[in-house]
Protein backbone atom coordinates (compact mmCIF):
# COMPACT_ATOMS: atom_id res chain seq x y z
CA UNK A 1 0.00 0.00 0.00
CA UNK A 2 1.30 3.43 -0.94
CA UNK A 3 1.15 6.03 1.82
CA UNK A 4 2.03 9.71 1.48
CA UNK A 5 4.73 10.72 3.96
CA UNK A 6 3.50 13.66 6.04
CA UNK A 7 4.95 13.33 9.54
CA UNK A 8 8.44 14.84 10.03
CA UNK A 9 9.71 11.72 11.85
CA UNK A 10 8.55 9.50 8.97
CA UNK A 11 10.26 11.84 6.49
CA UNK A 12 13.49 11.56 8.51
CA UNK A 13 13.25 7.76 8.37
CA UNK A 14 12.65 7.92 4.61
CA UNK A 15 15.62 10.26 4.23
CA UNK A 16 17.82 7.79 6.15
CA UNK A 17 16.70 4.92 3.88
CA UNK A 18 17.51 6.96 0.76
CA UNK A 19 20.85 8.13 2.17
CA UNK A 20 21.85 4.54 2.99
CA UNK A 21 21.06 3.58 -0.61
CA UNK A 22 22.74 6.47 -2.47
CA UNK A 23 25.56 7.19 -0.02
CA UNK A 24 24.96 10.93 0.29
CA UNK A 25 22.37 13.06 2.05
CA UNK A 26 19.40 13.41 -0.31
CA UNK A 27 17.60 16.64 -1.08
CA UNK A 28 14.01 15.91 -0.03
CA UNK A 29 11.96 18.07 -2.40
CA UNK A 30 8.58 17.18 -3.82
CA UNK A 31 6.20 14.59 -2.41
CA UNK A 32 7.46 11.36 -0.85
CA UNK A 33 5.64 8.08 -0.38
CA UNK A 34 6.24 4.88 1.54
CA UNK A 35 5.31 1.47 0.16
CA UNK A 36 4.19 -0.57 3.16
CA UNK A 37 3.06 -4.21 3.28
CA UNK A 38 2.16 -6.12 6.44
CA UNK A 39 3.26 -3.11 8.50
CA UNK A 40 6.79 -3.23 7.02
CA UNK A 41 8.43 -0.46 5.01
CA UNK A 42 9.46 -1.93 1.68
CA UNK A 43 10.15 1.13 -0.48
CA UNK A 44 10.48 4.92 -0.47
CA UNK A 45 9.51 6.88 -3.58
CA UNK A 46 9.78 10.62 -4.30
CA UNK A 47 7.87 12.60 -6.91
CA UNK A 48 8.84 16.08 -8.06
CA UNK A 49 6.76 18.02 -10.57
CA UNK A 50 9.20 19.59 -13.03
CA UNK A 51 6.67 21.45 -15.18
CA UNK A 52 3.07 21.27 -16.34
CA UNK A 53 3.91 18.27 -18.53
CA UNK A 54 6.45 16.17 -16.60
CA UNK A 55 6.91 14.71 -13.12
CA UNK A 56 10.21 13.16 -12.06
CA UNK A 57 10.49 10.11 -9.85
CA UNK A 58 13.39 11.58 -7.90
CA UNK A 59 13.94 8.80 -5.38
CA UNK A 60 13.02 5.17 -5.77
CA UNK A 61 14.53 2.91 -3.12
CA UNK A 62 13.32 -0.63 -2.48
CA UNK A 63 14.80 -2.16 0.64
CA UNK A 64 16.99 -5.25 0.06
CA UNK A 65 15.36 -8.64 0.02
CA UNK A 66 12.08 -7.74 -1.66
CA UNK A 67 11.11 -9.30 -4.99
CA UNK A 68 10.64 -7.80 -8.43
CA UNK A 69 6.85 -7.81 -7.86
CA UNK A 70 7.23 -5.29 -5.01
CA UNK A 71 9.06 -2.96 -7.40
CA UNK A 72 6.30 -3.20 -9.99
CA UNK A 73 3.48 -2.76 -7.44
CA UNK A 74 5.18 0.34 -6.02
CA UNK A 75 5.80 1.78 -9.49
CA UNK A 76 2.18 1.29 -10.56
CA UNK A 77 0.89 2.84 -7.32
CA UNK A 78 3.13 5.91 -7.58
CA UNK A 79 2.17 6.44 -11.24
CA UNK A 80 -1.43 6.87 -10.04
CA UNK A 81 -0.22 9.90 -8.01
CA UNK A 82 1.20 11.67 -11.07
CA UNK A 83 -0.92 14.58 -12.32
CA UNK A 84 1.12 15.47 -15.42
CA UNK A 85 0.93 13.78 -18.84
CA UNK A 86 4.49 12.38 -18.56
CA UNK A 87 6.58 10.82 -15.80
CA UNK A 88 10.35 10.29 -16.01
CA UNK A 89 13.00 8.53 -13.97
CA UNK A 90 16.79 8.29 -14.31
CA UNK A 91 18.05 4.75 -13.58
CA UNK A 92 21.73 3.79 -13.18
CA UNK A 93 22.76 1.66 -16.17
CA UNK A 94 24.08 -1.07 -13.85
CA UNK A 95 20.71 -1.41 -12.04
CA UNK A 96 19.14 -4.00 -14.34
CA UNK A 97 16.48 -5.08 -11.82
CA UNK A 98 15.01 -1.59 -11.38
CA UNK A 99 15.32 -0.85 -15.09
CA UNK A 100 13.46 -4.07 -15.91
CA UNK A 101 10.68 -3.30 -13.39
CA UNK A 102 10.09 0.17 -14.86
CA UNK A 103 10.11 -1.17 -18.42
CA UNK A 104 7.67 -3.93 -17.42
CA UNK A 105 5.36 -1.11 -16.28
CA UNK A 106 5.48 0.53 -19.72
CA UNK A 107 8.42 2.96 -19.40
CA UNK A 108 10.70 3.36 -22.40
CA UNK A 109 14.31 4.55 -22.66
CA UNK A 110 14.38 8.04 -24.14
CA UNK A 111 17.95 9.19 -23.40
CA UNK A 112 21.26 8.27 -21.80
CA UNK A 113 23.62 10.38 -19.72
CA UNK A 114 26.67 10.63 -17.51
CA UNK A 115 26.81 10.85 -13.73
CA UNK A 116 26.42 14.44 -12.61
CA UNK A 117 23.88 15.30 -15.29
CA UNK A 118 20.42 16.15 -14.05
CA UNK A 119 17.32 14.62 -15.64
CA UNK A 120 16.81 18.03 -17.28
CA UNK A 121 20.19 17.63 -18.97
CA UNK A 122 19.31 14.08 -19.95
CA UNK A 123 16.26 15.25 -21.84
CA UNK A 124 18.69 16.81 -24.30
CA UNK A 125 21.19 13.91 -24.36
CA UNK A 126 19.75 11.72 -27.11
CA UNK A 127 22.65 9.41 -27.93
CA UNK A 128 23.65 5.76 -27.53
CA UNK A 129 23.98 3.95 -24.18
CA UNK A 130 27.55 2.74 -24.57
CA UNK A 131 29.64 3.96 -21.65
CA UNK A 132 26.81 5.98 -20.14
CA UNK A 133 25.94 5.96 -16.43
CA UNK A 134 22.18 6.51 -16.60
CA UNK A 135 19.14 5.71 -18.70
CA UNK A 136 16.30 8.21 -18.70
CA UNK A 137 12.99 6.34 -18.86
CA UNK A 138 9.67 8.02 -19.58
CA UNK A 139 6.01 7.04 -19.58
CA UNK A 140 2.97 8.86 -20.93
CA UNK A 141 0.26 8.64 -18.24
Amino acid sequence: MLKKIIKPETMERAKAVIQAHIGVEPVMTGRHFAWVEDGKLKAVIGLKRKSWFVTEICHFVVLPGYPHAVLQDAIRAVIEQVKTPTVMVAIPTRDHTTMSAFMDCGFITTAFGYRGHSPDDLLHAFNNAEGKDFHLLTLAV
